[in-house]
């Protein structure tokens, strides 16, 4: 069993670099620096390295390096994610030299996918067996330079990959204290330098901080808020990947909060700063842009313990609420439902304070806001419609607790939620928990969660049933028994066809037709 040596940081006082070497083995505890670190967390490196020394993938790596004559490493995030015992799709190597070629012979080598992801920074991938193998030639003359020049101390690390494959007792090299900070679960920059040569480094500060719960080391901290509008140099795609990670994590609130403070949100995402000082109504304590944060952190809430909030349906809840991306889309949502309030606010004769159609308002912002983000078209549009729709079960509430809100109504807003009932409602929730102003009704989350229960008990009960029957009316009908030409009116007419069934109107294929011959005469006629 081949062991590992760890090469740690005791101290760096003046950049000297003090080095320890301690044994791993598989069995009790590692001591490192008066700390101790979990053998499962020791055993997790071995296992993988051992894994790594018998596999025929590897080993035709370790063939190559030899032939080539060049230096490999297994470093940064793969160390960090092993010591951390989270699951490892993507294997990063350090490469001496000659990285793009030295990686694209070993893709044909081994009959693998050769994806070169930086010709200028010469990074490139290799796909093959689920995993991804991820090659980035040394900044640096050797691979203590190349540590030196990464971003946080828990990615700078890394093990001669020659060691692991013969057996023998790998170093882990480990000079900034990585395993150290990952102990005390700590985000810490090497340098200033370090975030100024890739400012997108701030912005994966917050991410590493917001997936693994970490928290941010102050002087760190005190780098992002000095050099914050350096971030305007980095490309949108990949500040907006970083932000898409951030709001995948299972609670970025405190993070998104602190991006705030440091003043990174101001140069990423513009529009939230309208939302400063917009004062509202009395049913709300905070503007709207204190407002819309706490809304965000009250999603979280509503997401993690839906049971609280709601009093029945929470299966389905929780079935909608497993995607991850679904989870963080919802976020996006929730920061950003109150977008359009700064462009519509009027204070009547009254004085009350208005937002008529702030919701159509905010959407459109957001649409425009969206491509700038180079959100996908998809994702932009799943926002916008719960950005729309946030306000819905609100205007629906008064002829719902009156008992005029008719089925007709509900499949509309059925038909607007495209199947996303549940997000808009959960939206709904938490701008609702958000708002704490003296003109709050005290049972308004009880009377939302009584709404969800009706109009989703009916869409389970009544709309989805007949949704997902065979249709009594085709659109090859429409041609064929109507000699209609295809176009915006077979939706139009299919979508009466249904709710006449829905409501009753017609029950068979035959009545479907008749009422439907009427339908078109009469059109015709009106025409």
């Amino acid at each position: 069993m081949p062991g590992l040596a760890i090469i740690g940081r005791t101290s760096t006082r003046l950049g000297i670099v003090k080095m320890c070497f301690l044994y791993v083995s598989v069995y009790g505890k590692l001591k490192f620096s008066n700390m101790t670190m979990d053998a499962d967390v020791n055993g997790n490196l071995l296992k993988f390295c051992e894994d790594m020394a018998l596999s025929p993938l590897f080993r035709e790596l370790s063939q190559l390096s030899r032939k080539w004559e060049t230096e490999l490493y297994l470093a940064g995030g793969t160390l960090r994610d092993l010591v951390l015992n989270r699951e490892i799709i993507d294997i990063d190597f350090a490469v001496s030299s000659r990285c793009l070629e030295f990686s694209g012979e070993f893709s044909k080598r081994v009959n693998g996918t050769y994806v070169i992801l930086d010709k200028e920074n010469k990074t490139s991938r290799v796909v093959i067996k689920g995993y991804n193998l991820d090659f980035t030639e040394f900044r640096g003359k050797d691979i203590q330079d190349d540590l030196s020049k990464r971003d946080f101390s828990i990615n700078a690390m890394a093990i001669p990959f020659s060691e692991i494959m013969e057996g023998k007792t790998a170093r882990l090299l480990d000079p900034f204290g990585g395993l150290q900070d990952i102990k005390a679960g700590l985000i810490r920059a090497l340098s200033k330098e370090s975030i100024t040569h890739d400012p997108l480094r701030m912005v994966r500060a917050y991410r590493l901080a917001a997936t693994y719960d970490f928290r941010i080391e102050e002087r760190t901290r005190e780098y992002i808020k000095e050099c914050a509008r350096e971030i305007t140099k980095v490309s949108q795609e990949r500040i907006t990947t970083e932000l898409t990670k951030i709001f995948s994590a299972n609670m970025c609130y405190p993070w998104v909060e602190d991006m705030v403070k440091v003043g990174l949100v101001t140069y990423i995402l513009p529009e939230i700063q309208d939302m400063k000082g917009v004062i509202q109504n009395g049913s709300h304590h905070l503007d709207v842009y204190d407002h819309s944060l706490l809304t965000l952190k009250c999603l979280e809430e509503v997401i993690n313990g839906p049971q609280r909030y709601f009093r029945s349906h929470i299966d389905s809840i929780a079935s909608y609420l497993r995607s991850q991306k679904t989870r963080a889309l919802l976020k996006w949502a929730a920061l950003f439902h109150d977008l359009g309030k700064a462009k519509v606010r009027e204070i009547d004769s009254r004085g009350k304070i208005t937002f008529y159609y702030h919701e159509q308002i905010g959407s459109q912002i957001f649409l425009n806001m969206a491509q700038r983000l180079k959100l996908s078209k998809a994702d932009a549009r799943f926002i916008q419609k719960i950005i729309l729709l946030h306000m819905r079960p609100l205007h629906i509430m008064r002829p719902f607790m009156q008992g005029t809100l008719t089925p007709k109504g509900i499949r509309r807003f059925i038909r607007q939620a495209e199947g996303d009932l549940i997000g808009v409602f959960v939206v709904t929730m938490a701008d609702s928990l958000a708002g704490k102003g003296p003109l709050k009704p005290a049972d308004a989350e009880v009377r939302l969660a009584e709404l969800f229960d009706a109009i989703y008990t009916y869409f389970k009960e009544k709309f989805e049933p007949i949704t997902m029957r065979p249709r009594l009316i085709t659109g090859r009908d429409l041609i064929e028994q109507f000699h209609l030409t295809p176009g915006p009116v077979f939706g139009k007419l299919l979508r009466e066809v249904e709710e006449a069934y829905m409501e009753g109107i017609v029950t068979t294929r035959e009545q479907a037709i008749e009422w439907l011959s009427a339908r078109i005469a009469e059109t015709e006629a009106g025409d």
